[in-house]
């Protein structure tokens, strides 16, 4: 009973001790922010993907770009040279996307992802490789 116990206690210390995965992660640095205000998804091989989502009025209303594009090297800086062309799969759909500014975006007309949120698989070639990100944003 005695060895129980002091295991017990020995596990409660290694749990206790700083460092070692015990408690709420630190809000302290969040760390950079995204530059657009995004959601960012980091990329196979370096960089990351700032997805930004503009709502409709109302779920019928025609937007002028619903969804924002942007390839970031690191949190601050562009990629260069961003790609030009991408296709988004939304279910059976498939929406080519339009340059714009630094970005690439979703085409006027009516809304394209169902229930806000922002889901599919975007296509798009980045150093000569073709790379297919899922998305799930919600």
């Amino acid at each position: 009973m005695t060895r129980f116990i002091a295991g017990c206690l020995v596990c409660l210390g290694l749990a206790a001790t700083p460092g070692c995965g015990s408690g709420a992660p630190s809000t302290d640095d969040p760390g950079t922010p995204a530059p657009h205000k995004g959601s960012v998804i980091p990329l196979p091989g370096g960089g990351f993907l700032e997805v930004v989502k503009t709502e409709a009025a109302s779920p019928r209303a025609p937007v002028e770009k619903e969804g924002a594009f942007y390839f970031l090297k690191d949190m601050e800086t562009p990629m260069s040279p961003a790609p030009k062309a991408a296709t988004l799969a939304v279910g059976k759909k498939k929406i080519e996307l339009q340059v714009d500014g630094e970005a690439l975006v979703t085409p006027p007309g009516p809304p394209i992802f169902p229930k806000g949120g922002l889901d599919g698989v975007l296509a798009v070639e980045i150093d000569n490789q073709p790379r297919n990100i899922p998305l799930g944003i919600r």
